[in-house]
Order: structure tokens, then sequence, then C-alpha cells
């Protein structure tokens, strides 16, 4: 977990010492392995009305990673969604272990 800041202009105010304003977990996969998500294009997102829409008119795509980012703004939710996460992991390959 590291504390980030949100604001893209950040760096025009800045001071030395400052911490983030969210905290962001980092997932990142074994090496050389990805995992299967699904892209967006941010500004089609952003315009969008309200209603149902396809999928291309937010532009969203297969894309493949092997790390990616979750941000909270409450650092306590951060921690509590790293601690199930790691108990997911630990329980996940306790049962592939006993197959």
């Amino acid at each position: 977990m590291d504390r980030v800041f949100t604001d893209p202009d950040v760096a025009k105010r800045y001071k030395p010492g400052e911490v983030g304003d969210a905290t962001m977990i980092v997932i990142s996969m074994v090496p050389g392995r990805q995992f299967h998500t699904l892209a967006y294009d941010r500004e089609k997102f952003a315009h969008l009305g309200p209603g149902p829409h396809k999928s291309s008119e937010y532009g969203q795509a297969p894309d493949d990673t092997q790390a990616f980012g979750l941000t909270f703004s409450d650092p306590g939710a951060a921690h509590t969604f790293e601690l199930a996460l790691k108990d997911a992991v630990i329980l996940a390959k306790s049962k592939r272990a006993s197959r």
C-alpha cells in the first residue's frame, strides 16, 4: 500500500513531505503470466449520457496486463481489502495444494 495523489496538478503545488490523499494497492501477476482485463476509453466514457450503451460507445477493448492498481480514498478500506485479498490467495493456494 502506498499513499498517492489523485490531483492531476499536484506537481504544481506539491511541497516535500506532503502525504497523498489516497491509498493505492498494486496487484501484480506471477512473472510470465497476465490478467485478462478490459480497457475503456476514458474520454468516451466520461461523455456518455444516461441509459444502456454498447461497449463500442465507450471504447471497451480486451487488454492483458501484468499488474493493476486500485485506489482507495479511505485508508481503512484499503487495509481491509488488502487483508481480505491476502486471505483469499492463501485459501486458494491451500485448496489447490490439497487436490
